[in-house]
C-alpha cells in the first residue's frame, strides 16, 4: 500500500511516500502522494478512512549539511549550509549561507518540525601570518591574527605590532568556547661588529 518510506526510518533530505489512496495527511495536513518531503524533522503520514480505520507511519527527515562535517577543523573561515531548518550558531540564529570567521570551538542547532533537533560541532582555526611556532628571529617579528583575542607573555597583545624584546616569547590566540593555541619564539639580539668562532685582538659590539 505505501512504498519510498517505511515505519521509524531516516532519511537524509527527502523522503517520498507514494500511495495508493487519496486520503492523505501528512502531520495532520492534506498530502499528495508522490510529493517530496524535504522539511527537516519528525513526520506522520496518515493513511486516512480505510473503511473507518486510519494508518499511520512515522519516520525522520534529517539535514544535509554542505561544508562543514562533525568535529571538522578549518582554517580562517567556513561557510556552512544545509536545505532547511532553523539553525542556531552558538545559541544564536543564524542564517544557511553565511560564513563564519570568528576562531573558537562552535556548535550549529537546527530545529525541525515535530520537536526535532540536532547539533554538529566544529572548529575555526586561526590563520597567523610574520610568526611560525618554535622559530627564532632576529630583530623583531609582527605577527598577525584576525578574529581572535591575543596575549603575548599573558599580556594584551594587538594584532601586527613590533615584536623587538630579545628573549622567549609565547603568543596565545584564544577564541570563542575555550579555544586556545600557542605559539613560542625568540628573538635573538642583532649583534654586529663580531661573527662566532672567530678571534679579534680587538672588537666593537
Amino acid at each position: 500500500l505505501i512504498s519510498g518510506v517505511e515505519n521509524s526510518m531516516v532519511y537524509e533530505g527527502s523522503a517520498t511516500p507514494t500511495v495508493e489512496w487519496n486520503n492523505l495527511l501528512l502531520d495532520g495536513n492534506p498530502y499528495v502522494s508522490g510529493t517530496p518531503i524535504t522539511e527537516v524533522g519528525y513526520h506522520t503520514l496518515t493513511v486516512a478512512n480505510l473503511n473507518g480505520y486510519n494508518y499511520e507511519i512515522t519516520f525522520t527527515v534529517t539535514e544535509i549539511w554542505e561544508n562543514i562535517e562533525e568535529d571538522g577543523r578549518y582554517e580562517y573561515s567556513v561557510t556552512p549550509e544545509t536545505n532547511n531548518g532553523t539553525l542556531y550558531l552558538n545559541g544564536n540564529a543564524f542564517s544557511s549561507g553565511t560564513t563564519i570567521y570568528q576562531v573558537g570551538n562552535h556548535t550549529m542547532k537546527i530545529v525541525g518540525v515535530n520537536g526535532y533537533e540536532n547539533e554538529i560541532t566544529f572548529t575555526i582555526t586561526e590563520r597567523i601570518s610574520g610568526l611560525e611556532n618554535g622559530k627564532e628571529y632576529t630583530g623583531s617579528v609582527y605577527p598577525s591574527v584576525s578574529n581572535a583575542t591575543l596575549n603575548l607573555n599573558g599580556n594584551s597583545y594587538s594584532s601586527g605590532s613590533n615584536i623587538y624584546n630579545v628573549g622567549f616569547h609565547t603568543l596565545t590566540v584564544m577564541g570563542v568556547n575555550g579555544y586556545i593555541s600557542e605559539y613560542r619564539f625568540t628573538i635573538l639580539p642583532t649583534i654586529t661588529g663580531v661573527e662566532e668562532g672567530k678571534e679579534y685582538l680587538s672588537a666593537s659590539v
